[in-house]
């Protein structure tokens, strides 16, 4: 494992949140985490986390546009992982920008590589590993 990074998780499931955190934190990460409901992007962002988790379904990919749109570039190039149900909401979040996605159900050690995996991947990796997951995504819609 890498050095310890800050990590937003947003949520608007506390027991979701609770988990993410012990996950989190198991890594040696330090969790912050947000009720997303409840809360605007700037809180989100306020801790400048390394990296946002985001578990909100179908809304997740507005959030990850919303980050990647936003006119600080720190704050745009933050790593972003998307939590979500079904295909349609992972190409949507590639697309958007996010820099891993996981489909729900998903098992602990997925995460915990996905996340170490996309803390440590170097920048100039990361717009390949976006296109080549749009493709992948893309053609699962074909193939459905």
């Amino acid at each position: 494992m890498g050095t310890s990074a800050s990590v937003a998780i947003a949520s608007r499931d506390e027991t979701a949140r609770e988990i993410l955190v012990r996950i989190v934190e198991a890594q040696g990460h330090r969790p912050v985490t947000v009720d997303i409901s409840a809360s605007s992007l700037g809180d989100l962002l306020a801790a400048a986390p390394t990296l946002v988790l985001l578990d909100l379904d179908a809304d997740a990919p507005d959030v990850v546009k919303a980050i990647r749109g936003h006119a600080d570039p720190l704050v745009a190039s933050r790593r972003i992982v998307v939590l979500a149900n079904g295909p349609a909401v992972g190409l949507r979040a590639w697309q958007t920008g996010t820099d891993a996605f996981l489909a729900r159900p998903f098992h602990h050690d997925r995460l915990v590589a996905t996340l170490s995996d996309v803390l440590e991947r170097p920048e100039a990796g990361r717009e390949s590993v976006r296109q080549a997951a749009i493709i992948e995504y893309q053609g699962r819609q074909v193939d459905a």
